[in-house]
């Protein structure tokens, strides 16, 4: 997935994660906060290769990285995302959190849906590394921005409508005919361009 995917994909989980009201630090925290942690980390994982968006920037960490573990390895698992907790939660570095503890969650939120948005290409993620096998469920193909960008903005605009019951208040309050009319060639629109797409 390109970097812009992975933003869009991260700002999408963490409004959809601040919603659904699942971690109260993410429930109550500011908006601020929250899609900006998620946008700060959300790209973190791709530092194990030297040509990604971030390892062209910081080639100095990427490329060790890269020699290390290779692409799509421990930064895309299970136990690179449990280390990143730990660095961020524990008392290592300071005896407070240096980060508001929404930011610090959405941080997370940030670095798993790279790791969830990699899982739905052919390549997979090696989520228990350092066992080597790969996860994937492969409904985006590989090296087709147009779907994938498709994709991406599907994802947010389920984020920012959830939960579909505000739009049913939103509708009380406007011509009810006009939002069905227009619900239906919305629809409509998607539906044919999803087929154009895929």
């Amino acid at each position: 997935m390109t970097s812009k995917g992975h933003l869009i994909f991260g700002l999408s989980v963490a409004i959809f994660l601040k919603k659904i009201e699942i971690f109260n630090a993410l429930y109550l925290g500011k908006w601020g906060h929250i899609i900006t942690g998620s946008i700060c980390s959300c790209l973190l994982p791709d530092m194990d290769h030297p040509g990604s968006f971030l390892g062209k920037k910081l080639n100095w960490i990427s490329i060790p990285i890269s020699k290390t573990f290779g692409h799509r390895g421990f930064t895309h698992s299970l136990l690179s995302l449990f280390l990143l907790y730990v660095i961020i939660f524990s008392n290592i570095f300071n005896t407070n959190y240096v980060f508001p503890l929404d930011f610090s969650y959405s941080l997370l939120v940030g670095y798993f849906s790279h790791i969830l948005a990699d899982f739905f290409t052919p390549f997979g993620v090696p989520l228990f590394w350092p066992f080597k096998f790969k996860i994937c469920l492969p409904i985006l193909p590989s090296n087709n921005i147009k779907r994938e960008r498709t994709f991406c903005y599907l994802v947010f605009a389920f984020s920012v409508l959830y939960p579909f019951d505000d739009l049913i208040f939103v509708a009380d309050l406007i011509d009810i005919q006009f939002i069905k009319i227009n619900l239906k060639k919305v629809y409509i629109f998607v539906k044919d361009l999803y087929i154009n797409i895929f």
